[in-house]
């Protein structure tokens, strides 16, 4: 009996609420049901009825177009654009067919940006869920809706492909003046605190509202410069100091300016150290970032007067 192949392949041409990404390397998807209820009854083994209410649609999004992240977490898309799309090669469909999945209102839930050693470029993924609302305001009722299975010829595939802008290493890094030197991996990471909530009529959820909760970061490096007024080192310094700015200069890799990226109100939180007896030390300084200024009145979102800044 012949076997007929319908495997996807290759994932690519991505836009997430209207931005076009490129060098996307991985993307998941994740179906299912917030509550499930399991009855047994009358002594016999197993659940007799088993419930499911709540349904979603989660994922997430890894890419090397990082230039662009701050505008994919605060589009406010029109409804043709509200959508995270993305193409693959699918067995069966032929050379010029691709299969393509439109994911209905993704809303951000969390992200994190990786900068390593080089050569490697820098990265980022961003989860995201599906609101359950279509552009008519009526309810999505399957997944079908929300995850919505398109095809697209090579030519449109082709019109959508755009190349991504890498960066990485890190090349400088500057704390309210005090030079890091050394440096070999950032980190960067923002979390949010999702609201949700499902109106009667909706399979899924009709409202999410995710909430910046919290805006952490890491930066390794080998440079502890011993100071003399007071006598400390540099990294005990830091962590004593007041809130600043810390800037990190991001090196162009494909024909891109270096990217500076300055974190408002920075506060170091910790430090843990390597001293090796037979290579470099490693320190790795983490911190968070406040969202009111000293001013105890300006408050720093991702878009109005914002915590984070790329130039």
């Amino acid at each position: 009996m012949a076997i007929t192949n319908h495997r996807t392949y290759d994932a690519q041409a991505v836009k997430a609420s209207g931005v076009a990404l490129g060098g996307a390397t991985r993307i998941t998807i994740d179906h299912g049901y917030d509550a499930i209820a399991r009855q047994r009854f009358n002594a016999r083994q197993g659940n007799a009825v088993i419930s499911r209410k709540g349904m979603f649609v989660r994922g997430s999004l890894s890419c090397l177009d990082v230039t662009k992240f701050l505008s994919v977490l605060t589009a406010a898309p029109e409804d043709a654009d509200d959508y995270l799309t993305f193409y693959s090669k699918q067995d069966g469909l032929g050379v010029a067919t691709y299969h393509g999945r439109n994911l209905l209102r993704p809303r951000y839930t969390s992200f994190g940006l990786t900068v390593p050693e080089p050569p490697a470029p820098s990265s980022m993924e961003i989860g995201f869920e599906c609101l359950w609302i279509k552009a008519d305001d009526s309810a999505a009722t399957g997944f079908e809706e929300v995850d919505a299975p398109v095809t697209a010829s090579e030519s449109a595939v082709n019109a959508l492909r755009t190349n991504p802008e890498l960066v990485g290493p890190v090349i400088a890094a500057t704390f309210d003046g005090d030079t890091i030197d050394h440096r070999d991996q950032f980190g960067l990471r923002l979390e949010f605190e999702v609201r949700r909530a499902r109106n009667t009529d909706f399979a899924g959820p009709d409202s999410l509202v995710p909430v910046l909760s919290g805006v952490t970061w890491n930066l390794q490096h080998k440079s502890n410069q011993i100071l003399t007024t007071p006598n400390r080192t540099l990294m005990e310094e830091l962590l004593e100091a007041d809130p600043g700015d810390l800037v990190v200069t991001l090196q162009k890799i494909n024909g891109a300016a270096n990217k500076t990226m300055t974190l408002h109100n920075a506060m170091f939180t910790g430090d843990p150290e390597e001293h090796a007896f037979d290579n470099y030390g490693n320190f790795n300084p983490n911190g968070e970032c406040e969202t009111v200024d000293s001013d105890g009145t300006t408050h720093r979102t991702l878009s109005t007067n914002p915590i984070i800044e790329l130039a």
